[in-house]
């Protein structure tokens, strides 16, 4: 067991990692699994999942996916593949992170984070609130391993509206998003909502830390910047979380100051067919936490899943609609 901690702690340095404890887990499957089995095989790097799944594209003449989920070291073992893992533990339903581009793909390096699945291009910014859900509808919240799932939902009608799932960036900083999927009009909403609930525990939240955000999430996160009813921080170019990340997907933590400097004054040339500043205004709003002090609204929809709750309501139920509402949007 201590020689596959070391091996896991070793990969963090490719990996996703929340802290030491938990660890990013990848598996390229079928375009209709969603789910990681007891002994499958799993591995921490995305790189070696994607290639692993555009293979099997190759070869199957069908279709693939990467899929991912937080779990903790303790479900790992090593397996004989080089690169690869034994995941132990119970049924676990994974997050789509990738489908496979097929003949368009021309390796991991020429990948662009929006080529990656994460903050869901079903955000509308046309934005609905309490006063659209039906009556009876609550914010039921789920702890999970570093992080938190979020389901606006209604036991009564059994519909789901918005779904959030985020999780700790580092131990002692904030939360990011890892996936999020709404119905038309209600993405918004549920970024205010978790962003309250933030608040309340002293956290902010983030864009998702590989870059991957799609345009119309980024739009939304903009308006966030915007907002004076939304509490915000930006780290500084000096700060080592600062990344540029949302640009190329590279990992803008390890830059040194003076790199990350040039880089940042470097913009004019980089992007010659574009306005600089709206470049780095956009690195920014990437580079800044988010907070709103709760709401009634926010009270009422905690209120209305907790009385579900004692009538004997299992959040459960709420976590699989939330479930069923990702595949409908990714799937």
């Amino acid at each position: 067991m201590k020689e596959i901690r070391k091996i896991i702690r070793e990969a963090f340095k490719d990996s996703d990692s929340v802290d030491n404890k938990y660890v990013v887990m990848y598996r390229a499957v079928a375009k209709n699994v969603t789910e990681f089995y007891n002994k499958d095989y799993v591995t921490l790097s995305k790189k070696f999942a994607v290639e692993h799944a555009e293979n099997n594209e190759a070869y199957h003449e069908e279709k693939q996916q990467v899929i991912q989920a937080l779990i903790n070291t303790r479900e790992l073992y090593e397996a004989s593949n080089p690169g690869e893992y034994f995941y132990s533990g119970p049924d676990k339903k994974g997050k789509i992170i990738y489908i496979t581009k097929g003949y368009d793909y021309e390796g991991w390096g020429e990948l662009q984070p929006s080529d990656f699945i994460r903050e869901s291009e079903v955000i509308d910014e046309d934005a609905k609130r309490m006063s659209h859900l039906p009556e009876g509808t609550g914010l039921f919240i789920d702890e999970i391993n570093a992080g938190y799932d979020f389901y606006l939902y209604n036991p009564k009608t059994k519909d789901v509206y918005a779904t959030m799932t985020i999780v700790l960036r580092e131990p002692n900083v904030d939360y990011y998003v890892t996936g999020v999927a709404a119905e038309q009009g209600f993405g918004p909403f549920i970024y205010e909502l978790t962003m309250m609930h933030l608040n309340k525990k002293g956290k902010g939240l983030m864009p998702s830390r590989d870059g991957g955000v799609k345009d119309i999430a980024m739009n939304v996160w903009k308006k966030f910047f915007e907002r004076s009813d939304v509490e915000k921080k930006t780290f500084e170019l000096k700060d080592p979380l600062f990344s540029f990340a949302i640009l190329d997907g590279e990992d803008g933590y390890k830059w040194e100051y003076n790199e990350k400097v040039e880089r940042w004054n470097s913009m004019d040339k980089e992007f010659y067919d574009v306005n600089k500043e709206d470049v780095q205004r956009e690195v920014m709003v990437f580079n800044t936490t988010y907070s709103m002090k709760p709401t009634k609204e926010y009270y009422k929809l905690i209120d209305i899943a907790n009385k579900w709750i004692e009538k004997g309501f299992n959040k459960q139920n709420a976590a699989d609609a939330g479930e069923a509402l990702w595949d409908e949007k990714y799937n």
